[in-house]
């Protein structure tokens, strides 16, 4: 199997390459990526010669023929982003729309879009979605569905959706609540709660997560597209975790933001849950940054 990963140096992109290095199957792993957005670290151990890094972008279309050169999967993490109740991935719609032309064209077997579980929208105490706080929702389910319209037997489509990442990779981000909660528990710096703090919100575990997208390459007929998650969990529950690893953690209550009122949950028909890993993933991020 010979794969193109684009945005393969940032988060889950470093996780995703880890994990490929253990999969003799795959002969080929291209990273497409700009070091600009991503993170070299992604590629430390990689010292394998199926690994191959392209340093370009996907807006640019000599970078791309040549990334696309001799490939048969494609998985396009580019798009995902950390913070999805942001407007920070409205330009990436072109770049993916043009990727998946270009994968279609140069006879590529399969492609896998990967975004979160925010793109079925935010949702109120009522289970009602709301888009009116951004923009992210109704762009994300548009791309789905113009990237899902180019699938045929020749070229398939799969759109694979992860909740909220935690947990410690090559490259960890702190951008996203669960993550940000056990720095902060570990650097002893307050851990502010919105509201009641009894928003639900989906969660993945990042090595779960690049393993699934293993599994699925793998599989010769996968669905159309599937929610992939570990737990659903509270930004309350995340607090008493960690304060039963360090009784010493403050908490502050404050006035709750339009966007942090909402629950996040898995709604795709196709799901697959994980086991739980969260209580352990953030207890040692808070051990790890609790020893500076």
């Amino acid at each position: 199997m010979r794969l193109l990963v684009t945005g393969g140096l940032g988060y889950l992109g470093s996780a995703l390459l880890s994990k490929l290095k253990n999969c003799p199957e795959f002969e080929l792993i291209k990273v497409l990526d700009s070091p600009g957005k991503g993170d070299f670290r992604a590629l430390r151990n990689l010292n394998d010669s199926r690994f191959r890094f392209v340093e370009g972008n996907v807006n640019n279309p000599y970078d791309l023929a040549y990334a696309l050169d001799g490939i048969e999967h494609v998985v396009h993490l580019s798009f995902f982003s950390d913070t999805p109740l942001s407007i920070s991935q409205v330009e990436s719609t072109s770049s993916t729309m043009q990727l998946v032309r270009e994968s279609a064209k140069e006879n590529v077997s399969s492609f896998t879009l990967v975004g979160t579980i925010s793109s079925h929208g935010p949702r109120d105490e009522r289970g009602n979605v709301d888009f009116s706080i951004s923009e992210y929702p109704l762009l994300s389910q548009k791309l789905e569905q113009d990237v899902l319209s180019f699938s045929n037997d020749e070229f398939k489509v799969q759109v694979v959706r992860f909740g909220t990442l935690y947990g410690e990779s090559a490259i960890t981000h702190f951008d996203s609540f669960a993550n940000r909660m056990a720095l902060f528990a570990g650097l002893k710096r307050q851990i502010l709660i919105f509201g009641e703090g009894t928003q639900r919100r989906a969660t993945s575990f990042v090595g779960d997560a690049a393993q699934e997208l293993i599994n699925q390459l793998k599989l010769e007929e996968g669905m159309d597209s599937l929610d992939v998650f570990n737990e659903v969990v509270t930004p309350l529950e995340i607090t008493k975790m960690l304060h039963a690893v360090d009784s010493e953690i403050q908490i502050n209550f404050t006035d709750q933001d339009v966007r942090t009122r909402y629950d996040i949950l898995p709604m795709d028909e196709n799901q697959i849950k994980h086991e739980s890993k969260i209580e352990s993933e953030l207890s040692s991020i808070l051990r790890t940054y609790g020893m500076w």
